[in-house]
């Protein structure tokens, strides 16, 4: 459920956008009992759908705040929850969580189509990367198509709606070797094909200077051997 304080402060900064407010209205929705009845049978069910998921987070967080007392952290986290959720809910992305610097936000089934839902999370991915903060201290993104599972989890005292499944460990353990200023991908995934195709298509309409220039890398992580990641560095022409 989102803070009534939040909304307010979201709907005068932002106004009225439509987006914005029905993505409100299904939040709040949830706590309320007023959701689309697709939706709510989405969560009493259990049900496991293909979606597409994104962690934003601030790169080296945790080691800049050290030392910090805990006003300096809260004003630095709310001027980047100020730029990050509205990106979010403007692209009509649903968050799943926040986690100290972290956004988990879902795009996509059951909250609107797929396909619509990839694109969206790229559009929102790069609004928050290209927003920034301060010079040095810089936001990463892991972009996730996978599934899991759409539940309530809890007790009578206290409930939520939440995703649970492989997706969500997919994207955290991507979020964890993503590139500061970058979106990050699986290679050879569905959604590095997409990201190919945005590079190519950016590539040819602008200049040589804004090109999109894509890497690889090969990690192990803990153990877990992946095959590559993919970064895309997003270009700054605007």
């Amino acid at each position: 459920m989102i803070p009534n304080r939040l909304k307010k402060s979201l709907l005068d900064r932002h106004g009225e956008n439509g987006m914005i407010k029905k993505s409100f209205q299904l939040a709040e929705g949830f706590a309320l009992g007023r959701i689309p009845e697709e939706i709510q049978n989405a969560f009493n069910d259990g049900t496991e759908l293909t979606t597409v998921a994104i962690f934003s987070d601030l790169a080296g967080f945790s080691q800049r705040i050290t030392g910090w007392p805990g006003r300096k952290i809260n004003s630095l986290l709310n001027r980047y929850y100020n730029i990050a959720i509205p990106a979010i809910y403007q692209s009509q992305g649903e968050i799943e969580k926040l986690i100290g610097d972290g956004i988990v936000a879902i795009f996509g089934p059951p909250f609107k189509n797929l396909e619509s839902g990839i694109l969206s999370a790229i559009i929102a991915g790069s609004k928050i990367i290209r927003s920034g903060l301060e010079k040095d201290l810089k936001t990463k993104v892991a972009l996730r198509i996978g599934s899991g599972f759409f539940t309530y989890v809890g007790n009578q005292d206290y409930t939520e709606a939440t995703l649970v499944g492989p997706l969500l460990t997919e994207v955290f353990r991507l979020e964890e070797v993503a590139k500061p200023d970058s979106i990050s991908v699986y290679a050879g995934t569905n959604e590095c094909k997409i990201m190919d195709a945005i590079t190519n298509y950016i590539n040819e309409q602008r200049q040589s200077r804004y090109k999109i220039k894509p890497s690889y890398e090969e990690i192990n992580l803990r153990g877990v051997s992946f095959r590559r990641v993919k970064h895309f560095t997003h270009f700054k022409a605007d």
